[in-house]
């Protein structure tokens, strides 16, 4: 009986061995970044992260002007904002990034945030991306920190 139980273990090990081997590791995990920053609107954040040909260089909120100049609308009671995210991306593959950014006031409750998908287009050089979004301006007037969180891998 005892021969029988160390012949199982065996071949338990070998099957895990040989699956493995055939199937590959399972996939390494994505790139993460994170960081609490001091609120600021129009000032870029040096992220520097990297994995593999694809480096997430900065990011920023800035205040909502869009690209010929025009100021953006909000209402009486909001602003519109626009998460900026610059990278470079030198391989073959297109990545994605999770990312997610939550204004915070001092006692460090969230006000507001924004989660997001964006595009790291292959062969990309210090490209940037941009999404919008529409914040309260109270809220806005309250937020002390950004916290950042963000994680990118292949598409």
């Amino acid at each position: 009986m005892f021969k029988n139980s160390v012949s199982l273990a065996r071949l338990v090990s070998l099957a895990a061995v040989l699956g493995v081997v055939v199937f590959g590791a399972s996939p390494a995990a994505a790139e993460s970044w994170k960081k609490t920053v001091p609120f600021a609107v129009d000032q870029w954040i040096e992220v520097g992260a990297t994995d593999g040909a694809v480096t997430v260089h900065r990011l920023r909120l800035s205040s909502g002007v869009s690209e010929v100049g025009r100021r953006l609308r909000g209402s009486d009671y909001t602003e519109a904002l626009r998460l900026e995210l610059e990278f470079t991306n030198d391989s073959d593959t297109d990545w994605k990034a999770q990312l997610q950014v939550v204004w915070e006031d001092q006692s460090g409750e969230t006000i507001q945030g924004l989660d997001t998908k964006v595009d790291l287009d292959d062969k990309s050089k210090r490209a940037i991306r941009k999404d919008g979004v529409t914040a309260f301006s109270y809220g806005l007037r309250k937020a002390s920190k950004l916290r950042i969180d963000l994680r990118f891998d292949p598409d």
